[in-house]
């Protein structure tokens, strides 16, 4: 598509889905490197995971992320074979991106890959007025648990609204077509959040550490909005379903340096001292959200809630006494 074509095509997207034009780019970039994950051969050995999932995937939260991430179905995979399908994966998913150089948490391990890149905006904004990098950032990992996962479909923000014109000529012309990925459970997903936040909280500095994970609070507030997750947190599987994540990254992180030490969930600063922990972290989640969120965010408040009923669920855990 000329460039012409594809800044009118951004612009009236973004007018007609009332999106900000930097976050519909942005979208069209991420979908972008779906599409080429979905035309891979790697794909039946891939899952999408994620914020940018719910997204997607799932339509549940209303923000963007710079990040995409894969894990890899990896059961009956020698070391190599796995280290030999991050390498192409990585490759073959951005081959029309550039690498950022400027990237410094670059990793390029044997289980685990983490690189970003950059794409050509079109969108004519200054800094000031868009605070989105034109970056993406792409991890794929062996180390994530892949189950359970089901397949969803995936559209660019530009598909929804030529569909919604009914322009379906332009959508095949130009190869926007909706595509199938497999895709993370939403409970897996809850579960990754939840223990994602405990982990950090682990660290040394945990406000900052939070900081830096401030957004799972919104996601965790909107997947609660799903009457059979809020059902699921109260039950005896989300406990058990908790309890092997956390054993499972306690085996495959080793940090923070307190993560593998913790044997009880009231340890975590998070879980014992949440009300003061949320109060200092309230500033950055609506700095951080709104930047992000293309739609009104959940009061702080609202998030608290949400948080507190998880809490409930898992305060008293003590990892100690679980059988192995």
């Amino acid at each position: 598509m000329e460039k012409e074509n594809f800044r009118d095509l951004l612009h009236a997207a973004s007018e007609e889905l009332t999106i900000p034009i930097q976050l519909v780019e942005k979208d069209y970039y991420i979908s972008s490197i779906l599409r080429a994950l979905s035309e891979s051969s790697y794909t039946e050995q891939i899952v999408f995971k994620g914020g940018t999932s719910l997204s997607k995937a799932y339509q549940l939260i209303n923000r963007f992320s710079e990040d995409v991430d894969f894990a890899v179905i990896s059961e009956h995979m020698s070391g190599n074979q796995v280290k030999m399908l991050l390498s192409h994966l990585m490759k073959e998913v951005t081959a029309n991106l550039k690498g950022d150089l400027g990237f410094s948490d670059i990793s390029k391990g044997s289980k685990y890959r983490k690189q970003a890149f950059l794409y050509d905006t079109q969108v004519g904004l200054d800094e000031l007025s868009n605070p989105v990098p034109a970056r993406i950032i792409v991890e794929i990992s062996a180390f994530a648990n892949p189950f359970p996962h089901e397949i969803r479909i995936i559209e660019p923000f530009v598909t929804t609204f030529l569909r919604k014109k009914g322009m379906s000529s332009f959508i095949e012309q130009y190869n926007l077509t909706p595509f199938e990925l497999n895709v993370l459970s939403l409970r897996q997903t809850l579960c990754e959040k939840v223990v994602s936040l405990i982990r950090f909280s682990m660290s040394d500095t945990p406000l900052a550490s939070l900081t830096s994970k401030v957004r799972h609070f919104y996601d965790l507030d909107a997947l609660l909005s799903i009457e059979q997750l809020q059902n699921y947190i109260s039950s005896d599987a989300f406990v058990s379903d908790l309890i092997t994540l956390i054993k499972h990254d306690q085996q495959a992180f080793d940090e923070p340096r307190g993560w593998k030490l913790l044997d009880n969930l009231n340890q975590s600063p998070l879980i014992k001292d949440f009300e003061n922990i949320w109060s200092s972290l309230t500033p950055k989640y609506i700095e951080n959200l709104s930047k992000i969120a293309y739609r009104k965010i959940p009061s702080p408040d609202n998030i608290k809630s949400s948080f507190t009923k998880i809490l409930h669920s898992i305060e008293n855990i003590d990892l100690g006494r679980q059988e192995n």
